[in-house]
């Protein structure tokens, strides 16, 4: 009775730890910076709220994300900060300027919803990754569950995305979760609420982004292995039937999942499925969604191999001296024979976890159109999964082959230190936490590129706010909605971050304006606009903003500008 009730103090204490460290780099100053990305979501998940108040549930697709769990995230931010949007008295906000005044009438922030939204998407993920930790623990054990949500929690660049409101975070977590409850299934114990809870997640993940469509021929090819074992030990010859009964079951409940919580299921699902795995395709195959596109033509289809390349450097350039340590002990632990070496679910559960994480990066080096780094998070999230498996039964290999090490405290002290270099991994980086660059590339590779994501654009922001009048001024931003006007007391004005040519909107917005700020870090590197960049060179700007010895953002102001620069951009 001591000893159970001993053990179960411990895993009190353990679950406390981990829960503490998965929330508390997360939640601290979530309004500190805002991405480009967020502020456009903030429209569509806005737009998405009022149509289900205008009963509209057609207008709750997004193009091929669908993101519908990301909407439903702000939508529940809506109802406890702003839940009077459904009655603004106007149709759907298209422009970052409407949604912006739409607020003000009301005297509320964009700043504040996304701070909201931020902190129940986190709260969402943390929950994830605890039962991802209990499903993982029912497998591999304490130590190994641990440590592996442990560095998970703590991948620089995971950490990164999963306290913003984007999909990619909690993507991840859904199919890591979905996964581990499969796998629990399969290997270990096959009651049905596990098949369920797994089929839940994968259709959560669906809905956050459609590229997790992977996971059904994931979970088949899991399936498949698990008959074909039986198939071969047993010999019996209607078994395939089970399978095949189960596989139904989890596409089943997927679609169950979509009609529940994707009110736009509910009065034209093909419409809806069409515009989100359409696009899908369209953008994976032809490099841009169906509206430019206009129809899937399979003779234009084509590849872009290059990708590959681009995103597996991404990975190693992104990923800590420690993952890469642990990724290299299972492998080798998955090739060793010996009786210290990994057991054989063991095994499986890292050939799993590894082809999935290659899976998604094949996925989307192939496909053509954008290239987000972020979008294969998961490959990220399913390696540090393996990488706490090779750290744990490494050391307990190693304790096994040498007697020096076979004592419980040298063990834990051992992975207490990798455990340690990994946060500090993360958290030098803070708040811009995706922004960790891996030591030993960046000493043969001095190019950053992990920056440019908005960050540093809320320091201009402040910077322009503590000038007397500013609520007086005027400034015109590279996306100069969101990243830089939460942030800028003052009028805002929106420099398009695809402009390649000096427009001559641009120039007389440059010239109404009191300050032009330039994101340097995007704009210099791209050269974009290239008459505007041309005619800034040699100019001074007032204020140089630097992040980890970078030039991020440059203030200029205008009036200080010489003539001979808008002369050169009037041409």
């Amino acid at each position: 009775m001591i000893k159970a009730s001993s053990h179960r103090a411990f895993a009190i204490i353990i679950l406390f730890v981990l829960i503490s460290a998965i929330l508390l780099p997360r939640i601290i100053e979530l309004d500190r910076f805002v991405t480009v990305d967020e502020p456009a979501w903030l429209i569509f998940s806005s737009n998405f709220y009022y149509a289900l108040g205008q009963r509209d549930f057609e207008k709750t697709v997004y193009d091929y994300h669908p993101g519908v769990t990301t909407m439903w995230i702000v939508t529940a931010g809506i109802l406890t900060y702003f839940p009077q949007f459904r009655g603004q008295g106007q149709r759907y906000i298209e422009k970052y300027r409407d949604y912006d005044q739409v607020f003000a009438a009301f005297d509320k922030y964009p700043l504040e919803l996304l701070k909201k939204s931020r902190l129940i998407s986190i709260l969402t993920i943390s929950m994830l990754l605890i039962i991802s930790y209990g499903l993982l623990r029912r497998l591999h054990g304490e130590a190994i569950a641990f440590v592996a949500i442990f560095l998970v929690a703590y991948d620089p660049y995971f950490l990164g995305h999963s306290r913003l409101l984007n999909h990619e975070g909690m993507m991840s977590s859904l199919l890591l979760a979905s996964m581990l409850a499969a796998l629990v299934f399969i290997e270990q114990n096959p009651h049905w609420s596990f098949w369920v809870l797994s089929s839940f997640f994968a259709g959560l993940a669906i809905l956050t982004k459609s590229p997790s469509i992977i996971i059904i021929p994931m979970v088949g090819l899991m399936l498949f292995l698990k008959y074909f074992k039986q198939w071969k030990e047993l010999k019996q010859p209607f078994v395939w039937i089970y399978y095949f009964l189960l596989m139904l079951v989890f596409t089943g409940f997927i679609c169950i999942t979509f009609v529940i919580l994707w009110p736009g299921m509910w009065v034209n699902p093909g419409k809806m499925l069409y515009g989100t795995f359409g696009n899908a395709l369209s953008y994976a195959f032809q490099g841009a969604r169906l509206s430019v596109a206009k129809e899937l033509n399979p003779n234009q289809f084509g590849l872009d191999l290059n990708g590959i390349g681009t995103y597996f450097g991404g990975l190693v350039w992104r990923t800590t001296p420690v993952t890469w340590l642990g990724v290299l002990i299972a492998c080798i632990g998955c090739l060793a024979k010996d009786r210290y070496s990994f057991s054989p679910i063991l095994k499986r559960s890292i050939f799993y976890f590894g082809l999935f994480s290659v899976l998604f990066l094949l996925m989307f080096g192939i496909a053509q159109g954008r290239n987000a780094p972020h979008y294969i998070i998961t490959s990220y999230v399913f390696l540090e999964v393996i990488a706490g498996i090779g750290i744990v039964g490494g050391f307990r290999w190693l304790g096994g082959k040498v007697k020096f090490f076979n004592r419980s405290w040298i063990i834990i002290a051992l992975v207490t230190s990798f455990l340690g270099i990994q946060i500090a991994s993360a958290v030098s980086q803070f708040p811009y936490y995706y922004t960790y660059v891996n030591p030993l590339v960046e000493f043969f590779n001095k190019d950053n590129l992990n920056v440019g994501y908005g960050e540093g654009l809320e320091k201009a922001g402040e910077y322009l706010s503590q000038k007397p009048n500013a609520r007086e001024l005027t400034a015109i931003s590279w996306f100069g909605y969101g990243p830089f006007s939460y942030y800028f007391s003052g009028q805002s004005i929106h420099m398009p971050p695809t402009t390649t040519t000096m427009e001559l909107s641009l120039l007389e917005n440059i010239s109404q304006s009191d300050y032009l700020v330039v994101y340097d870090i995007i704009q210099k590197r791209t050269h974009r606009p290239s008459l505007l960049m041309d005619a800034l060179t040699g100019v001074s700007p007032e204020k140089i903003i630097k992040i980890n010895g970078l030039d991020y953002v440059s203030i200029y102001k205008v009036s200080d500008l010489p003539s001979s620069l808008f002369k050169s951009l009037n041409r």
